[in-house]
């Protein structure tokens, strides 16, 4: 599939991931922040909020040839994950991203 357009890219994160992160938007205009961890009910709490153990991963839309990859919450931090993380040219930031 070629993708020449940043929203055609979104519309394919759009149909996969059921919708934005936040679910209020539905114009592929509003929002370019979609999530993409496997949660189900059994990670939420009685208030309907995350665990903190929970490691939450999302996918930002930057243009048609990137796409960011956010984790937050308990992200694992063992040596594996910091050898994959040098080894895909990725970067690591704390806080809120």
């Amino acid at each position: 599939m070629v993708v020449e357009e940043t929203n055609d890219l979104k519309q394919i994160f759009f149909d996969e991931y059921e919708g934005f992160a936040d679910k209020r938007f539905k114009n592929i205009d509003s929002s370019s922040l979609f999530i993409i961890d496997d949660r189900t009910r059994k990670d939420e709490n009685a208030k309907k909020q995350l665990f903190g153990t929970f490691c939450q991963m999302l996918a930002e839309i930057v243009d048609r040839h990137t796409v960011k990859i956010i984790l937050r919450g308990e992200v694992p931090t063992s040596p594996d994950v910091a050898k994959w993380f040098e080894g895909h040219g990725a970067t690591q930031a704390r806080g809120d991203a």
